[in-house]
């Protein structure tokens, strides 16, 4: 063997110099194992990052730098022998075989860097840098192991050339690669073939550029060889098919451990997607019994609700049993006596004259009772039907329609009816109040005069007038006008119960009614419905709202639980430090809170201060009140929003104070 004394070509290129014709079948033979080179290399790299078994890794770390190695090495050594020069070539044994294992172990260190999956950008500089000097150490190795008559020199520029061609493909071949994701399929085939081809472009442009870069100089010595040389041809094919062979079995490796991972992943997949369904299943078994739980829950709270508004109806019907029975009684006794008088008359046979009036008597006392037991059937009925969505407007007109006969004889009737949307309501019920409010306007009027209903909407609820210019109400009755057998007619000619009943209706359905009357001048009865109409706020007479009194005075106390426990639900406080304890058992759950401004042991200014800390929910149903204020206190009012009741104070003024909180 014979080794240059100067690598590079020094000066021109000697005029002597051999000049190499290619075969161009080896060309395309070293083109197309450089491809599968690629190819395949590219594939174990990605089986190499898949892996995760440590062991295994370290496997296919091994035997990938021996695939990978040989088939660079097959390809540099077919490219050489595919150049034909005028001079006898052989080859050097060892530098042939030393070749060969610097691939191997060169390719091992390049997959060194690149076997984690998630391979840094360093690892990948490094990796791309040590694979190209695998096929540069490789090639230029291989072309020491030539034996022949002349010196091989190399152009510097071109030598390196085809380092940064080697170095600059792979590099972009294996960025390429490496953006796969390796459980894309298609993506990964397609993206491997081209960068394949890119990396196969970079090794043969690099041979073919330094086989450019080769001066091959003539010496003067003889030859003297050490390897006998085979047919060029024939040992390239030989290799080409050895290493064909190689590439076949590592690719049926390769797909089979692919199709192996593609299996357990689809059986991990399968797993996953039962074991959702099984959870879903679960899941959703234990949601319907849940709910059915809660639906349970919930129609024994309504049941419970039902039959404590049964009960409270059932005690004022108790409390009204008098008035009941005294209203029932006087139409009872004259219909007894004229049905005995016309019994007596009818078995003698002696009609008289006044047969007629006695007749019409009757009818007129049956007609009071059924009114009475009307009345009271809506009083105390033991629920309300309120889930009928109608037009406020049409109930109006139908209670005109059906009041008609007591109107058009006594006053002229104007109707001013807004765009109402229609509301969850019980129509009939709704009749009943606009049949009473006009009834009792027509009764008002003495001889003619005019009644105006107006319907109205806002954002939040509907209001209904009826307005009317007869004799008014009394100051001194319009506090009682709601109360159950309170009338001012004359006996027998009301029964007492019609505004009680309508009241009632109003509150069952969440609203409110308000009268204005001046007497000489007449009345204005408004009844607010409020739109938005929800479970919450279906209000039926046993949802009484709670209150919370707080006062150092027990008298008083005690004498305002009885003037409005008819109403609410009332508790008292002696005291602030009381009522401070009442609001943490309850958790502060009152409609409304009372507070006397002028107690010794926490005045009202201080319980409001805690209120505000602790419980700032109920702040705006505070309601202070006082016998007198001096100016601290008055600083005080003025700086909150809170309504303020001077005492004494009347009962309608504290319901009304009540009825304004929201």
């Amino acid at each position: 063997m014979y080794i240059d004394t100067n690598f590079f070509v020094q000066g021109p290129i000697p005029v002597n110099a051999v000049v190499g014709v290619f075969n161009y079948s080896l060309v395309g033979m070293t083109f197309l194992i450089a491809l599968l080179a690629s190819y395949v290399g590219l594939d174990l790299i990605g089986q190499l990052r898949a892996e995760k078994n440590a062991a295994l890794k370290v496997c296919w770390q091994i035997g990938s730098a021996i695939v990978i190695g040989v088939g660079i090495w097959s390809m540099h050594f077919i490219g050489i022998m595919s150049l034909h020069l005028s001079v006898p070539v052989e080859f050097d044994l060892f530098w042939t075989i030393g070749s060969l294992v610097i691939a191997i172990i060169i390719v091992w260190l390049a997959f060194f860097f690149l076997r984690n999956e998630q391979a840094s950008k360093l690892r990948l500089f490094f990796g791309s840098i040590v694979l190209s000097f695998a096929v540069i150490i490789t090639h230029y190795s291989g072309m020491e192991g030539l034996e022949v008559r002349i010196d091989v020199l190399y152009s510097p520029l071109l030598f390196f050339l085809s380092i940064a061609t080697a170095v600059l493909g792979i590099a972009i071949a294996l960025w390429m690669a490496f953006q796969i994701n390796i459980k894309s399929v298609n993506r990964q085939l397609i993206q491997n073939i081209l960068s394949a081809l890119i990396m196969a472009v970079a090794m043969f442009g690099m041979y073919y550029i330094s086989m450019k870069a080769a001066v091959f100089v003539p010496r003067a010595e003889p030859f003297s060889g050490t390897v006998e040389a085979a047919s060029h041809v024939e040992l390239a094919i030989a290799i080409a098919e050895i290493i064909g062979i190689i590439f076949f079995i590592s690719i049926v490796i390769s797909n089979y451990r692919q199709l192996r991972m593609n299996a357990e992943l689809h059986n991990q997949q399968i797993k996953y997607v039962t074991d959702l369904e099984k959870g879903i299943a679960i899941k959703t078994e234990d949601v319907v019994k849940k709910n059915k739980q809660l639906s349970d829950v919930l129609r024994h709270v309504n049941e419970m609700q039902a039959q404590l508004l049964q009960s409270e109806k059932m005690a004022t019907v108790g409390q009204l049993a008098a008035g009941i029975a005294h209203e029932i009684n006087n139409p009872l006794s004259y219909v007894v006596s004229n049905i005995s008088t016309l019994e007596k008359r009818v078995l003698k046979l002696n009609i008289n004259n006044d047969i007629s009036e006695i007749f019409h008597e009757t009818e007129e006392g049956l007609s009071r009772i059924q009114k009475i037991i009307n009345s009271l059937k809506i009083f105390s009925s033991g629920g309300e039907d309120l889930s009928e969505k109608k037009n406020v407007n049409v109930c109006i007109e139908s209670a005109v329609a059906l009041s008609w006969n007591v109107l058009k004889n006594k006053c002229v009737l104007h109707k001013n009816f807004g765009n109402l949307p229609d509301i969850f309501c019980n129509a009939q019920q709704l009749e009943v109040i606009f049949m009473n409010l006009l009834i009792n306007a027509a009764e008002s009027i003495t001889d003619s005069g005019e009644i105006t209903v107006v319907s109205t909407v806002n954002d939040a609820e509907i209001q209904i007038s009826v307005s009317d210019n007869g004799s008014g109400i009394s100051p001194d009755h319009l506090p009682r006008i709601f109360e159950p057998f309170f009338t001012t007619k004359l006996v027998g000619q009301s029964s007492g119960l019609g505004l009680t009943v309508s009241y009632n209706i109003v509150k069952i359905h969440g609203g409110t009614i308000t009268v204005d009357s001046t007497v000489g001048k007449g009345s204005t009865f408004i009844v607010h419905l409020p739109i938005q109409f929800t479970d919450q706020n279906k209000k039926t007479l046993g949802n009484r709202k709670r209150i919370l009194i707080v006062d150092d005075e027990v008298h008083l106390l005690r004498s305002l639980k009885r003037l409005l426990e008819d109403d609410y639900d009332v508790i008292t406080a002696v005291g602030g430090k009381t009522a401070i304890e009442l609001l943490a058992k309850d958790n502060a759950e009152y409609n409304a809170i009372l507070i006397d401004l002028m107690m010794p042991d926490m005045t009202g200014a201080d319980l409001y201060q805690y209120i505000a800390m602790q419980y700032p929910q109920v702040l705006h149903a505070i309601i202070f009140m006082s016998g007198g204020v001096p100016n601290a206190v008055k600083d005080f009012l003025n700086s909150v929003e809170n309504p303020f009741l001077e005492k004494p104070f009347k009962k309608e003024e504290i319901i009304s104070a009540i009825e304004k909180i929201k």
